[in-house]
This record gives C-alpha cells, structure tokens and sequence, in this order.
C-alpha cells in the first residue's frame, strides 16, 4: 500500500458478473476503491483497484425482474458493473462513504493543483456495464437466438450481448489497456463518447498500481 493512504472502510459485496453473482471484498481508502478475492486464515488475493478520482457511484432501485435488490453501480474508465449490499443501511453506508470520499479527494486535488497552476481536466469516459448473460436470449444487433453453437459475446465499448457475427472488429478503447477489445458491429466505426472528467497527479500515479482484473480474473468477471 502507498504510505499515507488512510483507509475508511471494507466489507462483501456481491459483485454482478455476466454469467452470476459473486462475493468480493471491498476496500475503500481515501484514494483507491479496489476489490479482491477472499482466501482462508483471512488473507485476500487482489483482483482490481480504481483510482478515486476516476469513479463514480449510481444509487439503484430494486428490481424484481432483475433480482436486483439493494443494488448500486461503480463506474470507472477501465472496468463498470453493479453490486449488491446485503442490507439496505449497508447499500447507503457505502454510497454514501465512495461519495464524500471522492468528493474530498478531488477538492483536495483542486487546490493542490491550483496552487502549482496545473490543470485538472481531461477528456475521458466510463467502460460500459455488462448486459448479464441471463438477460440475452438473442443477439442485440441480428436477433438470432443464442445457442450452444452461436455463443455470447459482449462488446467492449457498450456492453451489450451479440453474437460472434455481429461482433468480429477490434480496437483499443480509452482506459482498457493497450490491447483491441471486441466491439460489436453499431460499435466499431462509433467515436466514444467523452465526458469532462476531474483528475490529478495523485490518481496518475495510482493508475500503475490498480492493476487489471483481465489478467486474474479473465473477460468473464
């Protein structure tokens, strides 16, 4: 961990991947949101971290038809999926704590900056959440019914659920590493969509250090 970092609060959540729900534990400190793997004897295994500057955090409703209950929404550059609390008081302790913990990192960085007279913005976007593979039947784009031949596959760049001949193109997308990503067919050609983003030179610097999930975890996480 980075000397100076001050932790404010962990704990599981429920972590909504494409194929089912799964337990991860989270950290949060005043810089850095990452999750890991729980291990025996209390250890942890680190599967992906994010710079507190670059995420944000969408308090959602309860949804019967996506068995979603007291769920919310964590989104950054590289990687964005939902969670789900096991309480309702739990579910608002951690929106509420990923708020005013962003919110205090980036005044904190404002004026630091400010006083070196450097900028803070630039231009940069969210990574997509993943449609579940429960909730595709067919192909987003063709329509054609997925089967154990005509298999799923997401799109990088808008999360959606197509199948293989709707998505055969590549390319690099801002915030997932240097490799080309799939990307669907309404996708490829399709210029991300960039929003103004507050950042500073302490989350560069943490940007070595979250790693990446894709390794440990593969695409399927």
């Amino acid at each position: 961990l980075k000397p100076g970092r001050v932790y404010i609060k962990d704990g599981v959540l429920n972590k909504v991947c494409r194929k089912e729900k799964k337990k991860r534990h989270f950290f949060l400190f005043d810089d850095l949101l990452l999750y890991s793997y729980e291990l025996p004897k209390g250890h942890f295994k680190f599967a992906r971290g994010f710079p507190l500057s670059t995420v944000s955090v969408v308090d959602l409703p309860d949804s019967e038809q996506r068995k979603l209950t007291n769920a919310f929404q964590i989104s950054s550059e590289s990687k964005s999926f939902v969670v789900l609390a096991s309480t309702f008081e739990d579910k608002k302790e951690w929106v509420d704590a990923l708020t005013k913990s962003k919110t205090t990192m980036v005044l904190k960085a404002q004026s630091f900056l400010s006083n070196k007279s450097k900028s803070v913005v630039q231009a940069s976007w969210m990574a997509p959440v993943w449609v579940p593979d429960r909730e595709a039947k067919a192909c987003s784009l063709c329509k054609t019914k997925f089967t154990w031949t005509n298999r799923r596959h997401h799109c990088r760049q808008c999360g959606c659920v197509v199948c293989g001949s709707c998505s055969n193109s590549k390319k690099v997308l801002f915030g997932q590493g240097k490799r080309r990503k799939r990307v669907c067919d309404t996708c490829k050609s399709k210029p991300l969509e960039l929003r103004s983003n507050t950042r500073n030179t302490i989350a560069q610097e943490n940007e070595s250090a979250t790693g990446s999930e894709e390794d440990s975890e593969g695409e399927y996480d």
